[in-house]
């Protein structure tokens, strides 16, 4: 497993935070996924044998989101 946090912007409430985790749990390939309103970050865990960080963006960046890889 592989685990990326993604900074974002555009994430305007926390109801956009528990849909984005929602929408990333039922991604093939995506174990884990929590997002923090407050500060913007995405923690994804990820199997890199289904899904790549590229992809992940991907997802991210189609939910409106602006997205920079940041550990």
């Amino acid at each position: 497993m592989t685990r990326k946090t993604f900074k974002v912007t555009g994430i305007t409430c926390s109801g956009c935070a528990t849909d984005i985790e929602t929408v990333l749990g039922n991604t093939e390939g995506v174990v884990n996924a929590s997002v923090d309103y407050s500060t913007g970050e995405i923690a994804v865990e990820y199997d890199p044998e289904e899904i790549t960080e590229p992809q992940v963006a991907c997802v991210l960046k189609k939910l409106g989101l602006r997205v920079h890889v940041f550990i």
